[in-house]
């Protein structure tokens, strides 16, 4: 089985695990960004667009969107989707966590850039 999706490393690259994209919620394994908590090891965000040929994100679909893990990939669920984020051809580009507001997620996407300021809630 091929494995696609976010990885990880907790020993400088020496090994890297996958983050369980693969057998979770997300319906498409390509993961386009990925942002970790600056306070909290354990909480991640990425998109989920799936990836073309040549690496880059693709638009989201019916399925695709953001999502989130508090535990390390254990378990992710999704906080937006394509009726948050202008529908199923947006590409998400890049996730930024703002470094002075701790709940602020931005969203820089074809469509322009989406913030949250309620990244935790949920």
């Amino acid at each position: 089985m091929s494995r696609h999706g976010l990885f990880y490393s907790t020993n400088a690259g020496n090994n890297w695990q996958n983050a369980n994209t693969d057998n979770s919620v997300w319906c498409r394994s390509g993961c386009g960004s990925a942002v970790f908590d600056p306070t909290d090891h354990d909480k991640w965000f990425a998109s989920s667009s799936g990836n073309g040929d040549n690496g880059t994100s693709v638009c989201i679909g019916k399925c695709g969107g953001i999502y989130r893990t508090s535990n390390a990939g254990g378990t992710w669920e999704q906080i937006a989707d394509q009726s948050n984020l202008n529908g199923v051809w947006t590409i998400i580009f890049k996730l930024l966590i703002d470094p002075s507001d701790p709940d602020v997620l931005y969203a820089s996407t074809s469509d322009g850039i989406y913030k949250t300021i309620n990244r935790n809630v949920g």
